[in-house]
């Protein structure tokens, strides 16, 4: 069977990640800034897999915890990048829920 990883190290099949989505869970990323004197990244988390029980705010205040030490130290980007950051992770993060639903459909559609 094939695996698509989601956090780290963290692999699940297509069957697991079915019966979680089912199940009310949500595929989320993160966001966060990171800055340098002269410019500003804006960076994505991998995708998270957090079920209904789990909360959406507690994987994402590490990422808002790193945006307000490491984004706004680059003017005037730093603090838009941050403050975009913490704006997308306090309203619960880019769910790529469908995106994450589409790929199943293609994959199980493609054996």
């Amino acid at each position: 069977m094939s695996k698509h990883a989601l956090r780290w190290r963290t692999e699940y099949t297509r069957d697991e990640l079915r019966r979680a989505l089912m199940a009310g869970a949500r595929c989320v990323r993160y966001e966060y800034a990171v800055s340098c004197i002269v410019f500003t990244l804006l960076f994505r988390s991998n995708v998270h897999l957090v079920r209904s029980a789990d909360g959406i705010y507690g994987r994402g205040i590490l990422y808002m915890f790193a945006s307000v030490l490491l984004g706004p130290w680059a003017l005037p980007w730093g603090p838009l990048a941050t403050l975009h950051a913490l704006w997308q992770n306090y309203t619960g993060g880019h769910d790529v829920t469908d995106e994450i639903a589409d790929w199943l459909d293609d994959n199980e559609v493609a054996e």
